[in-house]
Order: structure tokens, then C-alpha cells, then sequence
């Protein structure tokens, strides 16, 4: 009997050795050994080690069972019991050895199971900033090394020690506790994060599960468009995808690799940008502008975006303004501007193109204020958590780094901790601005 796991859970065999590696979703890396697949054969089945063959074709997973004595083919289990089987094995050992494909860092799934909240942390779950766009976030990790990102993501990361992924089913259901309980129907979901979202291998089912709410009116996303092609365009357009805000911060070729920290193809992120133009999704083009670095390259943008002749009621432009961050990278020759200049310098863009407006504000996408998810927790607060996951900042040569705590439905960013999984240790809280809480480890 051959058996093409690939074909049932989503696997690809990157090498065979001792240990399988393993591709899940094309984002997702793990390793298991093949020993362990085979004891747990022998184990709920009585079908001899040596007759169970693991191979590869055309990078799909073949379970074979051979020779085993005809006396026993009445009792092989059935194709539907061997997947059951195996995939049981598979999901309970890869959660441990998982990687994310891209930056290869740790990668953690996140499921109703595992029992963590999706509110607390500005990594991965929900952000509810009191109006009434709801932030979702699916996953970490970016394939691209921005000079200027924010939070230091990308591969070449010196401080991002773990990556996320959540399961769509999950963020649907805590997403639709947070929608009740706004209690209005012009819901906008922004997927985004300190991510690619369009690496999240279940994109367009979440769309779909969002675009089936009445209460959400708009369900955009945030993306560098490195993946996008027409066919995932339509995807998720068919899903029901409103906007997405696509970043590109110059177009001329070497600029755009520097800015981007690798190789970046802006012959294909402008055909990206012409594919959504031609599509039902909104599309809002969001530059930043880094000061004496891309002052020529914005205005290009802006006038390729204008050449597109797109009519839209909503703003196409969403001009950034360079800033610099704590915990991100830094293009330490560059300076930034004040919120004054900023506007300045969009009002003379404005004059130039005969375009209005470039200075956004909430109002020009429907944002109001809307009901906030009650805070659990006060600045200042000293409380109990659980330490239950790794956070993502540190070192690897510190013996002290961010960890996750839990308490009262919420994650907790417990900075600099020396803890480990399952400690239970008392904190200060030192913010808890959107429901977004950081604090430090103290003694009782």
C-alpha cells in the first residue's frame, strides 16, 4: 500500500536522512525522525519496522507498507486510518522542531488549544486601538531587510528571536468576540504585523471567513507585493479583500534593493501594482519617504500612480513619514522631519501632481472611535503570570530575553526576563496603552 501524505496534509519533503524534513504550507520547516513514524505504526497497527518505506516523489511524502504476510491483509488498517495515524504523529512532534522557511528562527503555532490569548501582544493575535478597524496579525516574519524597518525584521534580524503563526480558525473566533462586542457594522479588519501577511499560508480562507461577517464593511491588508502575482491577486479577490495597501518606496532599481535589503524586482512589483489596479480590490499605494534618500524617488511614484488613471473614492497615496524606533534598524545618516515639515513637504507634492489629499487622516478610510475591549490590567499593576511562550526580543549570547506571560485572557510582554516556559513569577506593569501590555519581572 503507498500512501501520498502530501496529498492530505499539506507536506513536502525537503530531504530524506534519518530525520524527514519536512515543508508544511511552504512556510513552515520541521524535522521528525523516521524511526518514530515507524515505531508508531508498529505500536497501533502490528505492522512490522522493516516493511515500513518512507520516500519521496516529486517532493510529495510516500508512506509505503510492503510485504507484509497475507495472513494479515485482513487486518491492514485502511487508508483513512494510516492518514489519521500519521498525521497525529506528525503534528505532535513538529510543533516542537518548527521554522519559519524564511527567516529560519523558531516558529511557534498558535491554536485555541494551546490555550494563549490573542490579545496582549503587539506580535501576532488582535489590536483593538478603540475605533473601529480591528488589527489582525497571523504570523511574524518578513522575507525582506528593510534599513529602516521598525521592528528589525527579515532574515538578517539581530534581535528577533522567535516567530508566530496563528490559526485562521482561532483568529476568526476571538475576532468575532471582539466584533460583538463593539456592537457596530462598519467593522474594517486590517491584516498586518511584523510580517509579510501575504506569507500566511491561509490568507484567503481567513478573507473569506471575515467576508462573510455583515458586521465588517472593509477587510484590507498591508503587503510589499514580493509575493503577489496575478492568480493569488484574483484568489483574493475572489475571497473578498477590499484594499490592500501595497508598499514601494522607489522605482529605481538599485534604490529599490538597498531600501529593500535584498533583491527586490520592481519590474515586477509595478506589474503587481498594474494587476490590482485592474482588479475589484482598492488599492492605496504607501511610500515612505526617507528625507534627502527618496525625495525623487516618492515623486515617481506618485506620478506612475497617477498614469494608472485608477477612479477610486478613496485615496490612492498614503505618503509615510520616516521615524526612527527603539527596538528597530536605523539609517543613522538620515535624519527625521517633524510632523510640521512632513505635512509641508506633502502640501508641495499636492501642488506639483494636482493631487488632494496627500496629509491622510482616519477620516479618509470611515476610521472613527468605536467601543475598546476592557482593559485587564492598570499601569503600575503588580500581578501573577504564567511564563508560556518565548517573546521575540533578545539575544542568543544574553542570558536574559523577552518572554510571554499569561494572565487574565491577555499576553503579557515580560522584558529582559531570566524565566522559563511554566514559571509562574509577579510583574509590574509598565503599559497597557490598546490593550497592549509590557512589564517587568519583580520580586513578590
Amino acid at each position: 500500500m503507498d500512501l501520498n501524505l502530501s496529498r492530505f496534509t499539506k507536506l513536502k519533503v525537503l530531504y530524506i536522512a534519518e530525520e524527514l524534513q519536512l515543508s508544511i504550507f511552504d512556510i513552515m520547516v520541521g524535522t521528525i525522525p523516521q524511526a518514530l513514524i515507524k515505531k508508531n505504526l508498529k505500536k497501533l497497527f502490528k505492522i512490522s519496522e522493516k516493511n515500513v518505506r518512507i520516500s519521496q516523489k516529486n517532493g510529495d511524502l510516500i508512506i509505503s507498507i510492503e510485504n507484509e504476510p497475507l495472513e494479515n491483509e485482513s487486518k491492514l488498517p485502511t487508508e483513512h486510518d494510516l492518514i489519521e495515524a500519521i498525521s497525529s504523529q506528525l503534528s505532535q512532534y513538529l510543533h516542537s522542531t518548527l521554522k519559519h522557511k524564511i527567516t529560519q528562527r523558531d516558529l511557534i503555532y498558535i491554536t485555541k488549544e494551546s490555550g494563549t490569548p490573542l490579545m496582549g501582544s503587539i506580535y501576532f493575535g488582535l489590536i483593538d486601538r478603540g475605533t473601529n478597524l480591528i488589527q489582525v496579525r497571523p504570523l511574524t516574519g518578513c522575507l525582506l531587510n528593510c534599513p529602516f524597518c521598525s521592528v528589525d525584521e527579515g532574515p538578517q534580524s539581530k534581535t528577533r528571536l522567535t516567530d508566530y503563526i496563528v490559526d485562521p480558525s482561532y483568529l476568526v473566533e476571538e475576532t468575532t468576540k471582539l466584533i460583538e462586542y463593539k456592537e457596530i457594522s462598519d467593522i474594517e479588519i486590517h491584516i498586518d504585523g511584523q510580517s509579510e501577511p501575504t506569507l500566511y499560508p491561509h490568507l484567503a480562507e481567513l478573507i473569506a471567513s471575515f467576508a462573510k461577517n455583515p458586521r465588517i464593511a472593509v477587510i484590507s491588508m498591508q503587503t510589499n507585493g514580493v509575493p503577489l502575482d496575478a492568480p493569488y491577486i484574483k484568489k483574493l479577490e475572489k475571497a473578498g479583500l477590499s484594499r490592500i495597501n501595497l508598499s514601494i518606496n522607489s522605482l529605481n532599481p538599485k534604490r529599490a534593493n538597498y531600501l529593500a535589503g535584498t533583491s527586490y524586482d520592481i519590474r515586477h512589483i509595478k506589474q503587481v501594482t498594474e494587476d490590482i489596479a485592474r482588479s475589484s480590490i482598492q488599492l492605496l499605494v504607501s511610500p515612505l519617504w526617507i528625507p534627502g534618500l527618496n525625495d525623487n524617488d516618492i515623486e515617481e511614484i506618485i506620478a506612475f500612480i497617477s498614469s494608472l488613471n485608477i477612479r477610486s473614492k478613496f485615496p490612492l497615496l498614503g505618503i509615510q513619514n520616516f521615524l526612527k524606533y527603539k527596538f528597530g534598524r536605523k539609517i543613522h545618516a538620515v535624519k527625521q522631519v517633524n510632523m510640521k515639515r512632513f505635512k509641508e513637504k506633502l502640501h508641495e507634492w499636492e501642488e506639483i501632481f494636482g493631487i488632494r489629499p496627500l496629509f491622510l487622516t482616519p477620516n479618509d478610510f470611515g476610521i472613527h472611535p468605536a467601543k475598546s475591549y476592557p482593559r485587564a490590567f492598570e499601569r503600575g499593576e503588580k500581578t501573577e503570570v504564567e511564563i508560556i511562550l518565548p517573546g521575540r526580543l533578545g539575544s542568543k549570547f544574553q542570558n536574559k530575553r523577552e518572554m510571554l506571560g499569561s494572565a487574565k485572557n491577555r499576553l503579557i510582554q515580560v522584558m529582559d526576563s531570566k524565566s522559563r516556559i511554566g514559571d509562574r513569577v509577579f510583574v509590574k506593569i509598565t503599559n497597557t496603552e490598546d490593550n497592549i501590555y509590557y512589564a517587568h519581572e519583580i520580586n513578590k
